[in-house]
């Protein structure tokens, strides 16, 4: 919307975000390029915790690999 528009709609004060100029640190992984078993946590959610902990149960070694993943992925990004 143009100013005018905003104005015109409620917006009279705008307000800038302190975080406005911060960088956002992006990452490579691609939700296509993680595990069938990994994508099935989208759908699951946190708050089905008997077939969440069944899930991670049966992939335990690949959860370790992709928390291991994640973690480099964000120091990598700290260290930018």
């Amino acid at each position: 919307m143009r100013a005018a528009e905003l104005h015109s709609a409620g917006a009279t004060v705008r307000h800038a975000s302190p975080f406005a100029d911060l960088p956002v640190p992006t990452s490579t992984l691609k939700v296509s390029t993680l595990p069938a078993w990994a994508q099935q946590l989208f759908r699951i959610g946190l708050f089905e915790v008997e077939e969440l902990t069944q899930l991670m149960a049966e992939h335990i070694p690949e959860v370790d690999e992709l928390v291991v993943a994640l973690l480099e992925a964000l120091d990598r990004a700290a260290a930018t």
